[in-house]
């Protein structure tokens, strides 16, 4: 008795039936008020029937990933076709007598169930094994069950709903979390979809890419909720969710370590089921829902610096093979990093951090100052190394980058208040502090080229190579008089023009005549750091000539990285028109 229940449980995929209709009692909670166990009912039935469906249909799939049960699905095929049409039948009697208004969207998911299973569109082809439109179709499963059935059930909305960005908003939350969910399962199912010739993400492309897309798509999804809170249309009820993807990162992480084992997915998908549960419980208890999460500039750069910490270890993990050694560079950089500027303010006193803004200072720097700078080298590093570059090659041009983007990094705090200098030779920025941090760049890649192990020279090497940099450009390299030069707007605007066409003349002769790529899918912690930056100096209300000059400073690197992103996009279409077209061509010669 307990194995056939256990068979079931596995046939129905309880965990999925129970994300249905446990984010279908919150998305109606949200969106109508009270909880609607009818229609929370209703959707776990559709869930369970499109289930045993796809287990009847795939159970050769599911026999070559491990599968639970696999074997039980074949041996009860008709059994199982029997009582989906006796539940089917039963389900759809319902609403005619409850909630009628449904009638037509609930045919419509139970038809898109079967296109996505069977051979019923044009070509004896199914959703399934289409590019693209099997996780999208998953998708739409859910957006049709979570969102759309308490929409079309007649139930009033509720005034915060009524707002014309709230649900959008929520869809969009929902959407790219849920395909994030999606190419996870696939990443698990990869053996199984390339012998049965199924067309995933991790199938066509491979488990980097997937690994990618997974993370940018959780970014995006806390990017939509972080939207709706500074819209105020979303309030504490809404912005809590953000643990969702935050949570779902984390055990995929340790999924992907371990060679994304059955077990692990589905803890994944039950922890779901508990967060949803969870957010029920918090709602029933009575516990505070109405605050508003206040969007300001400092908790936008800590929660991309948490974001963009974890990204940086994920994507760096390969040059130094385990976590201690990334965590003793990590912190050799930030304190070698903290001793440089805290002995830069106490002897030279060229700028100062504004009080009020910061909260946690380490000495006279804020502590997100030494955590983020790690962070640069580590990106900067990584391209190069992705590249092939080695030794001398990586420390000029990544201190040649380091440079770019520290002007880019202190023009955005300058303009917003976050800092002042005491000089002032472009935009409230003079180039001698942009060379201090270019030095200490130039000290953490010369040790990181020496090998892992020499993580403890960052430390004692930054400290007299910067200071006596720096005391050579400024009395023996005219930089104190430099200093003193206020440059024109119209002059830099001229020198940034023809900067930016030289990089971008560069950058497309590397991009063709050489092996050199930026590979956009291993670049999410730098883009998110650009987006955050270039948000921060639009907060402040700048001048239009500085919002046009500061992302100058980037547009080369985006320009590669739109560049490498166009490449990507036509090869990843022709590889799959290819494969489109190599079954035809077989056809015509036999």
């Amino acid at each position: 008795m307990m194995e056939a229940i256990k068979a079931w449980a596995s046939l129905s995929r309880l965990h999925i039936c129970l994300i249905g209709s446990c984010g279908s009692l919150v998305m109606t909670h949200l969106m109508c008020g009270g909880y609607w166990p009818i229609i929370a009912g209703i959707v776990c039935l559709d869930w369970f029937l499109i289930n045993i469906l796809n287990r009847v249909v795939d159970y050769e799939e599911d026999i070559i990933n491990g599968i639970s049960h696999a074997k039980f699905a074949k041996k009860h095929k008709k059994t199982i076709y029997i009582l989906y049409l006796i539940l089917l039948t039963f389900g759809l009697s319902i609403n005619y007598f409850y909630l009628p208004k449904m009638i037509w969207i609930r045919l419509t998911g139970n038809f898109l169930g079967l296109a996505y299973n069977f051979r019923c569109l044009p070509g004896k082809r199914r959703i399934k094994d289409l590019y693209f439109f099997k996780n999208t179709a998953s998708c739409a499963g859910f957006i049709l069950t979570m969102f759309l059935y308490p929409l079309t059930s007649g139930i009033p909305l509720l005034e915060r709903a009524q707002n014309p960005y709230y649900i959008p908003l929520l869809i969009a939350f929902f959407s790219f979390f849920e395909i994030s969910f999606e190419i996870i399962y696939d990443l698990r199912d990869l053996e199984g979809d390339r012998k049965c010739n199924v067309k995933t993400y991790p199938v066509v492309h491979g488990e980097e890419f997937s690994v990618g897309l997974i993370i940018w798509l959780n970014v995006l999804s806390i990017v939509f909720l972080l939207v709706g809170a500074h819209l105020k249309c979303f309030t504490g009820r809404e912005t809590i969710m953000l643990h969702g993807p935050l949570i779902q990162l984390l055990i995929f992480l340790r999924a992907k370590s371990r060679g994304y084992p059955p077990a692990d997915i589905i803890l994944l998908t039950w922890s779901f089921v508990g967060m949803l549960l969870w957010y029920i419980f918090w709602d029933v208890i009575g516990m505070p829902q109405e605050w508003y999460f206040r969007v300001t500039v400092i908790r936008v750069i800590d929660s991309s610096m948490i974001i963009i910490g974890v990204l940086t270890y994920i994507w760096n993990m390969k040059y130094y093979k385990t976590i201690p050694n990334f965590v003793l560079w990590y912190l050799a950089i930030a304190i070698g990093g903290c001793i440089c500027e805290n002995t830069c303010i106490h002897y030279y006193k060229f700028y100062s951090y504004t009080p009020d803004i910061w909260g946690l200072y380490v000495g006279y720097m804020p502590i997100e100052v030494c955590i983020i700078w790690p962070q640069v080298i580590f990106g900067v590093r990584k391209l190069l190394k992705d590249n092939d570059m080695k030794g001398f090659q990586v420390i000029f041009v990544g201190t040649t980058e380091i440079f770019f983007q520290a002007f880019f990094i202190e023009i955005c705090n300058v303009q917003s208040g976050h800092w002042t200098w005491v000089h002032d030779n472009i935009y409230g920025v003079p180039v001698i502090g942009v060379v201090g941090w270019a030095i200490f760049g130039f000290v953490a890649l010369f040790c990181m080229e020496l090998g892992v192990q020499y993580w403890w020279l960052v430390p004692i090497l930054s400290l007299p190579i910067v200071h006596i940099g720096l005391i050579i450009c400024w009395k023996y390299l005219y930089f104190d008089v430099i200093s003193e030069i206020k440059f024109p707007n119209d002059l830099l605007f001229q020198y940034a023009s023809i900067f930016v066409a030289v990089v971008c003349v560069a950058w497309t002769i590397a991009h063709f005549k050489t092996s050199f790529r930026i590979h956009p899918s291993g670049e999410v912690p730098r883009l998110i750091a650009a987006g955050c930056l270039t948000w921060v100096l639009i907060q402040c209300n700048p001048p239009q000539d500085l919002l046009i000059f500061a992302p100058m400073l980037s547009i080369p690197y985006l320009y590669q990285t739109i560049l490498a992103s166009i490449e990507s996009i036509y090869l990843m279409l022709k590889k799959h028109r290819e494969e489109q077209t190599q079954p035809t061509k077989k056809t015509k010669s036999k």
